[in-house]
């Protein structure tokens, strides 16, 4: 779970991907911390919005300023083959999606003040089993190491700053207590760019 510290301010946050595996854990932490929660969404359900966060369609229905976007949306890269046709909806779930929601942000007028952006353990390609990994290490060699590469560089241009507010997300597994609870998947998290700035 992403820690967010901004010094106790009550912040406006977008959260694509809200209602994914990840989304649905964060939205109502955030809410409980206070943050207003509106979670960009094709498949709203009462059961989102019953946890405190508010879902759109369309960020067009945006009607408050945002201080925040949280950007976890993408295809899944699980139960699936990675057929040639399906690496492109990854590929365009992601990297597209992220230049086209800076870009629609942008033609609205909001200017987020941060971004925190996923991305995956992918960066760092195959490599040989315990080989040790500094958060610095170089993009690895493959699809999923350009897909992150690529990914994180449209949240860059998406956040519109030289000032490094964006945050990549290395997702390994997503870490949850009750699915752990019924011997289901737990994880673990870490984050990729020790560069970036923290949400709060």
């Amino acid at each position: 779970m992403l820690t967010l510290v901004m010094g106790g301010k009550v912040m406006h946050v977008l959260l694509s991907g809200g209602t994914g595996f990840i989304g649905q854990a964060l939205a109502p932490a955030l809410a409980a911390r206070g943050h207003a929660v509106t979670v960009l969404t094709r498949r709203a359900r009462p059961a989102d919005e019953a946890r405190g966060a508010r879902c759109i369609d369309s960020l067009d229905r945006l009607d408050e300023p945002l201080d925040a976007v949280i950007n976890l949306a993408g295809a899944s890269l699980a139960g699936r083959r990675w057929s040639d046709a399906y690496k492109r909806e990854i590929v365009a779930s992601r990297v597209a999606f992220t230049r086209r929601l800076g870009q629609d942000l942008a033609s609205l007028g909001q200017a987020p003040q941060h971004w925190l952006n996923a991305s995956a353990i992918g960066f760092y390609g195959p490599r040989a089993a315990h080989t040790d990994l500094a958060e610095d290490a170089a993009q690895g060699e493959g699809f999923a190491a350009r897909l992150c590469a690529d990914w994180e560089d449209a949240a860059r241009a998406a956040a519109q700053t030289e000032v490094l507010h964006e945050l990549a997300v290395a997702q390994e597994v997503a870490a949850d207590a009750d699915l752990a609870h019924l011997g289901g998947s737990t994880a673990t998290g870490l984050h990729r760019d020790p560069g970036a700035a923290a949400l709060g």
